[in-house]
């Protein structure tokens, strides 16, 4: 299986492909974009680690259903 994610400016997708072609649906998690002075912004990274840890999760969890039994092989 592979799972694709994509890391957005505030939010994070992922999905998951197995071996034969089915998919996971798309699973997805905002994270926080913060506004400074001087049109600044930033984000927490560990929030957005979460992110990423949350959806992808979601998305080998759905695997299930699939009744993939299959390791992850890649993430990209």
């Amino acid at each position: 299986m592979i799972v694709g994610v994509d890391v957005g400016t505030s939010v994070t997708k992922a999905q998951l492909i197995t071996r034969d072609g089915r998919t996971t649906p798309a699973h997805e998690a905002r994270s926080t974009v913060y506004t400074l002075p001087g049109q600044r912004v930033e984000q927490d990274l560990e929030e957005v680690l979460g992110t990423v840890v949350t959806v992808v999760r979601a998305a080998v969890a759905d695997a299930e259903g699939l009744g993939a039994d299959e390791p992850v092989e890649a993430l990209a």
